[in-house]
């Protein structure tokens, strides 16, 4: 998990201003550049009678975006992203639309692929997930969970663990506070 969240934070970093929902904090070397794209179409492994078996839910070590895994009818997997607001467009910060993202390889790169809003991708995924909270016999906790991670994608709402890094004022991330208290920590 960790691996693909420097990936995806390495991804993110090099995005252009203009892509979608994602917003480019900049400051990486060239080197670092990655491919990213947007997307509507559903790909063939999502076609068909493809199902999605949710794994889990977990943070990214950036700051706060999450990653959800699912199982993929074929054995493969799915990555789906969840940047926290560092990386939204200022239209992401002011309406508070939750960019979401796929992890995807094609030869030897990396490539993440974020999901058109109201798209046929976005559609199928969603119905994907339903139908993984359908059949899918997971315990409580994994029941809820899923059914926000449907939510966000299909309602665009960000996650309870990424909106309260928003700040409410400015749609920003909040910074975290220094805890260390004032004076010379010494005497």
């Amino acid at each position: 998990m960790i691996r693909i969240a420097v990936a995806l934070i390495a991804l993110l970093a090099i995005t252009d201003n203009g892509t979608a929902q994602l917003l480019d904090p900049s400051g990486l070397p060239p080197s670092w550049r990655m491919k990213i794209e947007r997307t509507s179409k559903v790909p063939p492994k999502l076609s068909g009678q493809a199902t999605l078996r949710f794994l889990d839910l977990d943070i990214c070590f950036d700051g706060g975006s999450h990653g959800a895994r699912f199982r993929r009818h074929d054995g493969g997997s799915l990555f789906l992203f969840f940047p926290h607001p560092g990386y939204w467009s200022e239209k992401a910060k002011t309406q508070s639309i939750q960019p979401v993202a796929v992890q995807v390889k094609r030869g030897e790169d990396d490539v993440l692929v974020e999901i058109d809003q109201k798209s046929a991708l976005e559609k199928r995924i969603v119905e994907l997930l339903t139908l993984d909270l359908r059949n899918g016999n997971h315990d409580p906790d994994d029941t809820k969970t899923l059914t926000r991670i449907r939510d966000c994608v299909r309602d665009r709402r960000p996650l309870k663990e990424i909106d309260k890094l928003i700040d409410p004022d400015t749609g920003e991330l909040k910074l975290e506070e220094d805890q260390v208290e004032p004076g010379n920590p010494f005497q």
